[in-house]
């Protein structure tokens, strides 16, 4: 009869191992998390950060791929990111943007991700980088991501 109180003690001190491991688990999976989301955010300021100082460069025209504004990295020999994954949104003036007085570059996209992530607990995001130089990432709504996208998005280079 001693050995059923040993059993059980021994039954709860695994179960309290199996969830103290699924619980560490669990954070070191959104540790891993959070440090996507930064190297995915550094990599977009790393690069709107190229664009515009290509633009400064080049009388305010932006670039119309990475491959132009790779030479304006940082650390070109480094180039943060796949590329493949990012889209372009906004080619023109950034001069001619910044002087307008009908679109905010900080609500101007430049570039963001093609495709958009899914994170843990089910989460589902995209990263964006800004005219003014500044990235962010947004969270899909109800709606998608389209209508976020097209309020932020410039149909025709200014005039």
């Amino acid at each position: 009869m001693k050995t059923k109180p040993l059993i059980l003690v021994t039954s709860i001190g695994l179960l309290i191992v199996a969830v103290f491991l699924s619980l560490r688990h669990s954070a070191n999976q959104q540790l891993a998390v959070r440090q996507l989301a930064i190297t995915r955010m550094a990599c977009l300021k790393e690069w709107v950060s190229a664009f515009i100082s290509f633009a400064k460069a080049h009388d305010g025209q932006l670039p119309k791929s990475f491959a132009e504004a790779e030479t304006y990295l940082s650390n070109p020999l480094h180039a943060p990111g796949d590329t493949n994954k990012l889209e372009i949104v906004y080619e023109g003036s950034l001069t001619e943007l910044f002087d307008r007085t009908t679109h905010d570059p900080a609500q101007t996209l430049l570039i963001r991700e093609r495709q958009p992530t899914t994170y843990h607990g089910g989460i589902v995001a995209k990263f964006y980088a800004f005219a003014d130089g500044h990235a962010e990432i947004h969270k899909q709504g109800p709606e998608g991501f389209d209508q976020w996208e097209n309020a932020r998005i410039l149909k025709h280079a200014p005039k």
